[in-house]
C-alpha cells in the first residue's frame, strides 16, 4: 500500500480518458454539425439539439474506452489476475 496505491491503475486511467475524451468531443461535435440548419452556424442549435449532441458524446465516450475502464478498475481494486 501507501503512496503507491493512490497511483494504481493511473496508466489505466490515462487508457481509458485520451481516448474517451477525444470519442466524447468528436460525438459531440459531429450531433452539433448535422443539426446546425443548412447555411447556419453552431450557435443556431437549439437546447434540446444540445442536449442531443451531448447524449450522442456520452454514447461515443463509453463506446470507445469501456474495456479500458474494466481493466483499470480491476487493477485499482486488486481483483486482477
Amino acid at each position: 500500500g501507501g503512496v503507491r496505491s493512490l497511483f494504481r491503475g493511473f496508466v489505466g486511467t490515462l487508457c481509458r480518458e485520451i481516448p474517451g475524451n477525444a470519442a466524447w468531443f468528436g460525438g459531440y461535435e459531429s450531433g452539433i454539425y448535422m443539426l446546425t440548419p443548412a447555411g447556419g452556424s453552431k450557435t443556431d442549435v437549439g437546447p434540446l439539439g444540445l442536449a442531443a449532441s451531448g447524449a450522442m458524446g456520452g454514447m461515443c465516450y463509453w463506446a470507445v474506452p469501456f474495456p479500458f475502464d474494466v481493466v483499470k478498475s480491476k487493477i485499482q481494486t486488486g481483483t486482477h489476475g
